[in-house]
């Protein structure tokens, strides 16, 4: 190992950003907080150990820092600028988040709410999801890399992450190298053989074990825990703690098989099975603090909500009848239009609706699992009603585009009531296959009436002021962001609102993906934009 160069006294990072004091250390790098003096703004430097300096440490750190920064999700700890110091260390630079490491609270507290504990492993299981359909496979998935901030649950630390797709030849992570943390490690790891997303399941599966008996599944000497990874028996959750839902002890019991053909096959698999194990095992909402953890596992259940042997349901007094949860219209198979145009159709709506007064519009989409998303002819009959009722909704919207001859089609738009599932009223227009949108707010101006009591506005005039391209381009913004797409996003915003400045819905859009791409002076000018223009409250 060569040394390093001589360290001065001076912080390594004076001038850019002034390190204040240590928040923790690992085993590759230490995180500082810091002030970015440019900003006046506090962040998080991690940089390489001195101990470490070397050659391969640093290519494997600046490895991370590749991985890390295209990497861009709610759930993810994103990184926004990358260098060295002053004596060739490498750096990089994070946001600051305020809260605690998932660690340090089931050290404080053991075993945690289960609901809760819920909450947190889908917002990691969907963080993770969206890693390895960039091809990274994390490998290090564990309390100490979870942080919790403001009800939500973050992954950070993709130091010794693998690349599946973009890097197979990585020699820093190849096979042979038994990386990870004992306690949470894959037998697969283990073992040093090549690891692909369903090792982060099991991973994943012993942080839920751990949050939900106070625990991880094996204990003792690292050369103990990892011959139970190899062979042991995982210990019954339900002998541990019997508020456990057989349900949900059955998921965990999957994500924890020794083969990973025998697990969920993907992390977003793994999130729908435990919100529906959740909800089968009728575990008690928290109204109080918990309460986004509770509408997290929710949403993530939706895709097998009609299928999770549900008994009895919520008080319907309860439903928000200001809520409309909007549904992607299901699309004709021999339709010749944008095949996504039924969800096109449901962004419109959802966006109009959000001007007419009181009104909240709920995206499903989000909601949905990607089987349903691709095909919502498959989704159960009583799953929309289901939804409403997890979401708040006192109300909700689905439709159908059915083709017709000469490059049209005709949208038809169902306004039902979730405290009843009855149907309230039916909208129908026609129009061009190209701009569907168009029939679509035709067919929403129907339904109005019936939930904001007045006569609506001209929604097809107010859109149809803006420049077709314009509204082309939101669509496909919103599209992509859906799928976590997030530069894809943002260039279609920016597209937008080049063509049509007055397009508020593409403005706000822009202005939040451009905050979280850590690109203050461009958000503010997308604010600007948005705020000249009729908002929503």
């Amino acid at each position: 190992m060569t040394e390093p160069p001589h360290r001065p006294k001076q912080p390594p990072l004076a001038g850019r950003y002034e390190l204040e004091r240590e928040l923790g250390s690992g085993g590759m790098a230490g995180v500082h907080l810091a002030r970015d003096l440019r900003h006046d703004a506090l962040v998080a430097v991690k940089i390489v150990h001195r101990r470490l300096w070397g050659e391969q440490a640093a290519e494997r750190f600046r490895r991370e820092i590749r991985v890390a920064a295209n990497l861009r999700h709610p759930s993810i700890v994103t990184v926004f600028d990358s260098g060295e110091t002053d004596e060739g260390f490498p750096f990089y630079v994070m946001p600051y988040v305020e809260g605690e490491p998932l660690s340090a609270r089931l050290e404080r507290e053991g075993a945690i709410p289960i609901e809760e504990a819920i909450g947190i492993a889908t917002d990691i299981a969907d963080a993770l999801e969206h890693a390895h359909g960039s091809g990274v496979v994390h490998r290090d998935v564990k309390p100490g890399n979870i942080l919790l901030s403001h009800g939500r649950a973050l992954l950070t630390d993709f130091g010794i992450a693998a690349a599946t797709a973009r890097e197979p030849s990585d020699r820093l992570t190849e096979p042979g190298a038994s990386l990870g943390t004992f306690a949470y490690i894959s037998p697969e790891q283990a073992a040093g053989e090549t690891v692909d997303g369903r090792s982060d399941v099991y991973a994943l599966g012993c942080v839920l074990y751990e949050m939900l008996a106070g625990a991880p599944p094996f204990t003792g000497t690292p050369q103990a825990v990892v011959a139970r990874h190899f062979g042991g028996t995982v210990p019954s959750l339900r002998e541990v703690r019997d508020a456990v839902p057989d349900a949900l002890e059955t998921e965990v019991m999957r994500a924890l098989a020794k083969s990973p053909a025998d697990r969920h096959g993907s992390a977003g698999e793994f999130a729908a099975a435990i919100g529906a194990a959740r909800i089968a095992g009728e575990v008690p909402a928290d109204r109080g603090a918990g309460r986004r953890w509770a509408y997290a596992a929710a949403a993530a259940v939706v895709a097998v909500i009609a299928v999770a042997s549900l008994t009895g349901g919520p008080d319907v007094t309860d439903l928000d009848t200001n809520r409309v949860l909007v549904f992607p219209l299901v699309v004709s198979g021999d339709f010749a239009g944008p095949q996504s145009a039924g969800e096109d159709i449901a962004t419109v709506i959802g966006s109009v609706l959000d001007r007419t007064g009181p009104l909240r519009w709920i995206d499903a989409w989000p909601l949905l699992e990607p089987p349903f998303r691709d095909d919502l002819r498959r989704l159960p009959r009583e799953a929309p009603r289901e939804l409403a009722h997890a979401t708040g909704a006192a109300f909700y919207v689905t439709g159908r585009v059915v083709p017709l001859e000469r490059d049209s089609a005709e949208v038809t738009l169902t306004l039902h009531d979730a405290r009843g599932d009855s149907s309230i009223v039916t909208g129908t227009s026609r129009g061009p296959s190209a701009a569907l949108w168009r029939p679509g707010l035709r067919a929403v101006t129907a339904l109005l009436p019936a939930v904001i009591g007045d006569a609506p506005p001209d929604l097809e005039a107010e859109w149809g002021n803006h420049a077709p391209s314009a509204v082309a381009s939101f669509l496909l913004g919103e599209a992509a962001f859906r799928r976590a797409r997030i530069e894809d996003a943002l260039t279609h915003f920016r597209a937008a609102v080049r063509a049509d400045s007055t397009l508020a819905p593409a403005a706000l859009r822009g202005a939040v993906l451009a905050s979280w791409n850590h690109e203050p002076g461009e958000a503010a000018g997308f604010a600007r934009l948005a705020a000249r223009q009729p908002l929503p409250p």
